[in-house]
């Protein structure tokens, strides 16, 4: 049984790597892109966490010899939010809680890599730019729960696996 998750989580890996690779190759033409790297995150760490948080690491040192920047962005906004979404749904947290607690942890997140760039003086003057940035947070964490577990019950159904 763990051959099987211990397989799913290499491809999903790999898929995750590829589409970092091709939204970093691109530049900015597919940036959009780098929206579904959470996904193989997602579905690793829903069904078994272990290799979930596994995959994340591996994602994160692989995509620091591709590029930096976008380990960055992975590491602390996109695959942060499919571990963690994956992981709470696995440990059967209500939705609402799940979405709160990533809702922190990507503004945390994405307010730690706007200091990492420099941008810190801006962040602590301007209370409303955190606000913005909160609330952003929290209205893509909620949006990509449910695009995440729409895809999770479609390659549930597709895969015809007892996940």
């Amino acid at each position: 049984m763990k051959l099987r998750y211990f397989t799913l989580a290499c491809i999903l890996t790999s898929i995750t790597i590829i589409i970092e690779a091709v939204a970093a190759a691109s530049g900015e033409a597919l940036v959009f892109l780098t929206v579904l790297s959470a996904l193989p995150i997602y579905l690793v760490s829903r069904t078994y966490p272990v290799y979930g948080m596994i995959s994340y690491f591996c994602v994160c040192i692989l995509l620091l010899t591709l590029n930096p920047h976008q380990m960055l962005f992975f590491a602390l906004a996109n695959g942060l939010l499919g571990f963690f979404l994956g992981l709470f749904e696995n440990k059967k947290i209500s939705p609402v809680i799940s979405n709160l607690m990533c809702g922190i942890l990507l503004c945390g997140g994405v307010c730690l890599s706007l200091f990492l760039i420099g941008s810190s003086a801006v962040l602590l003057s301007n209370w409303y730019l955190i606000a913005l940035i909160s609330l952003f947070c929290f209205i893509y964490t909620i949006v990509t729960h449910w695009l995440l577990a729409k895809a999770y019950r479609k390659f549930k159904v597709l895969a015809k696996i007892n996940l």
